[in-house]
Formats: structure tokens, sequence, C-alpha cells
């Protein structure tokens, strides 16, 4: 008995014939983008994403001076914190590139124990102790700028530069001293809010559950540069007050990783 043979056509309108010769069979397969069982295997690349709209939440790694424990500095001594966002971006695709909108915050521990710890080191004469412990830096901003992407399959990879408004909110630092001679103060310094121009290069990696919905990861790195002026208070054990004109210069970066999620606009899944 021959062996079967069996010939595949495939027409432009997406049908499979599989013919069978010996029994004249004709099974008629017809596939359709929208058919339930094949909507799983992969995003269609022709049509791109034209926009996302996305929530972020992670963490917020401190930088370069904005965790230096310089001696004798205010600024600086920033941990490891928080990062979340909204994010929105809208595609181009006549000019293959899109503009992209980031609004969050960075929330990071003043390291008050650190800053302590330099001012004994540098004086160890006097006996120096932190009174507040939870102080934060709190970061906002809104950036705005263009993105550019790219896809495979599922995947799509979009990387953004990004410009705004960042405004700080500097913590409220206080702290005790006692002299070998026994003479007491308290010692604090005001916290206040100052703004200036920062910067953000993001990289975002997204991958489409469904024909809409996306998780990704979300990797950034912003840049600003604060002057911030305050005053250095105290009172001595004679009761008294002292106040002194003080200028925190920070400037403050940090890289992000987030966990993201949200919806793609114009994705195809076939």
């Amino acid at each position: 008995m021959n062996p079967f043979l069996i010939t595949f056509v495939l027409n432009m309108k997406k049908h499979l014939c599989i013919l069978f010769p010996k029994g004249c069979l004709c099974i008629t397969f017809i596939f359709s983008l929208f058919t339930p069982q094949f909507c799983s295997a992969q995003a269609d690349t022709s049509k791109k994403v034209t926009g996302y709209l996305s929530l972020g939440y992670g963490i917020s790694q401190p930088e370069g001076n904005y965790v230096s424990t310089a001696l004798n500095a205010n600024s600086g001594y920033a941990l490891t914190g928080s990062a979340s966002y909204l994010s929105f971006g809208i595609m181009i695709n006549s000019l293959n590139f899109g503009f992209a909108f980031m609004r969050g915050s960075n929330s990071n521990v003043y390291n008050i124990n650190g800053y302590v710890a330099s001012l004994q080191a540098s004086d160890p004469l006097t006996t120096y102790t932190a009174v507040s412990s939870k102080q934060t830096y709190l970061c906002n901003y809104a950036f705005y700028g263009i993105y550019k992407a790219f896809y495979y399959k599922r995947f799509s990879f979009d990387f953004s530069l990004l410009l705004g408004n960042c405004t700080m909110s500097f913590p409220f630092v206080s702290y005790k001293m006692v002299t070998q001679g026994g003479i007491y103060s308290a010692e604090y310094v005001n916290g206040g809010n100052v703004s200036a121009l920062g910067y953000n290069g993001k990289l975002g990696i997204r991958y489409s559950v469904t024909k809409g919905f996306f998780a990704g990861i979300i990797i950034d790195y912003i840049y600003s540069d604060f002057s911030f002026s305050t005053s250095e208070n105290y009172t001595d054990n004679s009761g008294t007050a002292h106040n002194y004109p003080l200028t925190w210069e920070l400037p403050m970066s940090v890289l992000n990783i987030s966990l993201d999620a949200g919806w793609q606009f114009g994705r195809n899944l076939k």
C-alpha cells in the first residue's frame, strides 16, 4: 500500500486545505486573526503600538553625592527608598517616534544617624545624638520628552529622554550635642521645599498579556541639582538661641527600578 501523499495548499484568504488523494477527502480550516485559540500565539508587529498608559511602583536607589556621607555635610545621606509614577505616551508612526509624559515621586529616608556619626568622627570630644530618625527627602517631578519603541512578538522596548520640573522637600534635621565640659545644646536644621530642572532617561520592557493589557519593568535614572537656603539653629544650656544661615547644595541622582502595568493602544495579537 502506497503511503499517503499529503499536500498543503494555503490561499491568500487564510484557508488551509489538506488533500488526501487516496480518499478524495478535503478538509478546510479557516484561520482568522480573531479566532480565540490562536490569539495567544504572538503579537502582530505589523501594527505598532500607538500609545500607552501605565502605573509603576518600585525601589529608588540614591547615587553619587545624594548618598554621600561627607564629613560635616548636611546634604546627601539619602537611603534606598520607593518610587511611584504615572506614565503616558503617544506614538507618531509617520515620524517613527513618540511623545511621553511622566509624573511621579521618589521618597528616600535621610540618614540622620550617618550624619551624626560623621559629626562624631570629626569632633571626638563632643557627644552627638540623633533626635529624629524618620525624616525623608521627597522629590516630586513632572517630565516631558520623546520616546522610541521597538517590537518583538509580545515584547516592546521603549527608550525615553525627558526633562521637567523637580520639587524637593528637604527634611527637618534634629540632634543633640554635649561637649566634654558638659555644655549641652539642641541643634536642628529647618526643612523646606525648592524646585530645579530635572532630567530623566528611561528604559521600558513591556510584555503584552492580552491585546491591550501589559506588564513590564521600568528602569530610569533621574538627576537634578538643588540649592536650598535654610538655617541652622541651636539653643545652648544657658537658654540662648542662635541662628545661622545655611545652604544645602544637593546634586540628586537616583536609579529607579519599578514594576509597571497598564494599557497599550493599537496592539494586535494573532
